[in-house]
């Protein structure tokens, strides 16, 4: 049945998060952990687990601690204001300061493609004007753990990215990117230890009660 394909697909698709994560942090157990983080992040936000598991791979493969990658995502995800190419995109920029351990020139242009200029709030912070943040960053001496204490000011409080991801997640496609997330997770854990034939009393139920929900909208719009 197409229900079971859907749950099939889903499994051995996390399955393959966990092999993948398996070799880049060393043990299944540290895996299982990342996925099950990533699937609790998916399930609330625009951001599929697609796109989630290839941002924190990219900030592994740069060296990025695993502890550290899934909060980091958080503040790439909502200064990308939930678009997963932007975030992609911070993910790679940031991975090479991380490595570098430093901010440079190219990893800033980056951004600001990507929809954030980091020397506007590094520079804010410590007092100086662009042009002496610009000199400090060409010297090399601009941290990576600066660039992290930006990115934390900008996505918290009243920072102008804060609720960047939440705000997205209201959208149309934010809510049908998270209901996929959240019917495909579903799915999958049904899928697994029942029968076909259980499975198909599951969901005839399940599209019952939305068909009756969509019904009641109809006829009593949001009352209903």
């Amino acid at each position: 049945m197409a229900l079971g394909k859907i749950g099939l697909e889903y499994n051995s698709q996390m399955e393959q998060y966990t092999t993948n994560f398996t070799t880049m942090l060393g043990s299944q157990e540290a895996a299982i952990q990342k996925v099950e983080e990533l699937k609790k992040f998916a399930a609330s936000t625009p951001l599929s687990m697609d796109d989630l598991a290839k941002g924190t791979q990219t900030l592994l493969a740069f060296g990025v601690e695993s502890e550290k990658s899934t909060e980091i995502l958080r503040q790439l995800g909502d200064i990308s204001l939930g678009d997963a190419d932007k975030m992609q995109r911070l993910s790679t920029a940031f991975g090479k300061a991380a490595a570098a351990g430093k901010l440079s020139g190219e990893v800033v242009q980056q951004m600001i493609d990507a929809g954030w200029n980091p020397l506007i709030q590094i520079s804010q912070a410590a007092g100086e004007t662009m042009e002496e943040t610009q000199k400090r960053m060409s010297a090399g001496a601009i941290s990576v753990q600066e660039l992290q204490a930006a990115m934390e000011a900008v996505t918290t409080g009243t920072g102008q990215f804060a609720g960047g991801m939440e705000a997205a997640s209201h959208t149309t496609q934010g809510l049908m990117s998270t209901l996929e997330d959240n019917a495909k997770a579903f799915v999958g854990v049904v899928f697994m230890p029942i029968s076909d034939g259980l499975l198909g009393k599951v969901f005839d139920s399940a599209i019952d009660a939305i068909s009756e929900l969509t019904t009641a909208f109809r006829e009593k719009g949001v009352s209903g």
